[in-house]
């Protein structure tokens, strides 16, 4: 069971990243090309930092946890898949739950690190998505 959990933490966002990649390029995507991977950037790049600083800073004294990157970066780059097509949220639901499941099942993680990642990760891809819909008179 611990290879297989290993092989889906380790392979699932770069699974996330083809999907990122192809959906920029889609004709039915919601954004420009440029502005849609400049906000995947943006929104990724500010959760995977806000769950990484954890490392340096105690969430609370006692608990050496911090939220997992691999997590915060599989959330906000189902964000960013949703927010080009919400079709997407079929795929990328079970795909977040599998990363949780297997995180956990290696060892990399505790429960309380990947619940650390659901709730700050989803934030900063949200908020620059619903600037870029803003400027662009479309709706997330």
């Amino acid at each position: 069971m611990t290879d297989a959990a290993r092989f889906f933490a380790d392979s699932l966002n770069p699974l996330l990243i083809i999907c990122l990649a192809g959906t920029g390029f889609a004709s039915r995507a919601r954004f420009p090309i440029f502005k849609y991977w400049a906000a995947c950037v943006l929104g990724i790049g500010a959760a995977v930092i806000l769950a990484e600083s954890g490392k340096y800073f105690v969430v609370w004294p006692g608990h050496p946890s911090f939220p997992s990157g691999h997590e915060s970066f599989a959330i906000s780059a189902s964000v960013g898949l949703a927010a080009a097509d919400r079709r997407w949220l079929w795929a990328v639901i079970p795909i977040c739950l599998l990363m949780a499941w297997s995180l956990v099942s290696a060892g990399y993680h505790h429960p309380i690190d990947v619940a650390g990642a659901a709730i700050i990760a989803p934030w900063p891809p949200l908020a620059v998505f619903r600037f870029l819909c803003r400027r662009s008179s479309t709706s997330l």
